[in-house]
């Protein structure tokens, strides 16, 4: 098995969207201000349990594909509905799976536009819990700036999930390259969270200015997340930077 590959060979479609109707994609009339999450099952979760929401058809796929090959239990379907400037509605589907008791995988496309997930994600957030931790993913796709076509990174895929097992507070550690987008605390609405050799990376997903206390707050947050509760930790760099390309560091 090739250590870039620790899962082995996965097979799974690409840019497969969770289709709720015909099969031809049939749209539907519904106003977009009834767009609404309905959790159609009982999520019942320690407080400290984590969410992990992976949004983005590709990681939709390959996620929802390996914990199904795994026989992850399957603990709910929310049907979700995003009204197009034509006012007429793509009805897709939210996978929810519960991997472990202190883990829950909901699974969303990004067919929905940012507003419509972002809307989403907070009603996910109220209904759930505030008190339990949520990691995000986020497909980046490869593009071959020559010949203009994508390329989609299955190593990405395959190592959105850990590899190196449990962290110290049973949260996934996620070793992945730079495509990948990320976490989001509790005051924060990140978008790239990275673990690489000892280095946490952050990449904050608001078009706006950092300053110390972002900084200050950003790390305890992050290594708390990460590392567990109680330090020491070890020495650590997160990289913040906003979506308009503004960046710093921060050692800790």
């Amino acid at each position: 098995m090739h250590p870039d590959d620790p899962f082995g060979e996965v097979n799974f479609p690409v840019s497969r969207a969770f289709w709720d109707g015909d099969e031809d994609g049939s749209y539907f009339e519904v106003d977009k201000r009834s767009v609404s999450l309905e959790i159609k099952c009982a999520l019942e979760l320690d407080d400290d349990a984590t969410v992990l929401i992976a949004e983005g058809d590709l990681v939709v796929d390959f996620i929802s594909g390996y914990l199904k090959e795994k026989n992850v239990e399957q603990c709910g379907r929310v049907q979700i509905s995003e009204a197009t400037e034509t006012h007429q509605l793509k009805r897709v589907l939210l996978n929810i799976h519960r991997p472990t008791s202190q883990l829950l995988v909901c699974c969303v496309t990004r067919f929905l536009t940012p507003e419509v997930c972002n809307d989403v994600l907070n009603q996910l957030y109220d209904k759930i819990g505030s008190k339990k931790r949520f990691i995000g993913l986020v497909s980046r796709p490869v593009v071959d700036h020559a010949s203009g076509e994508r390329n989609e990174d299955r190593s990405f895929l395959i190592r959105c999930l850990s590899v190196n097992g449990p962290s110290p507070n049973g949260v996934p550690l996620l070793e992945v390259p730079n495509y990948i987008t990320g976490l989001c605390a509790a005051a924060f609405q990140m978008s790239v969270v990275m673990r690489s050799r000892g280095q946490i990376f952050c990449v904050y997903a608001e078009e706006q200015d950092f300053d110390r206390g972002t900084f200050n707050e950003l790390s305890r947050s992050v290594r708390k997340s990460f590392l567990g509760e109680d330090g020491p930790w070890p020495r650590t760099t997160i990289s913040v930077g906003s979506a308009s390309g503004d960046r710093g560091n921060i050692y800790c």
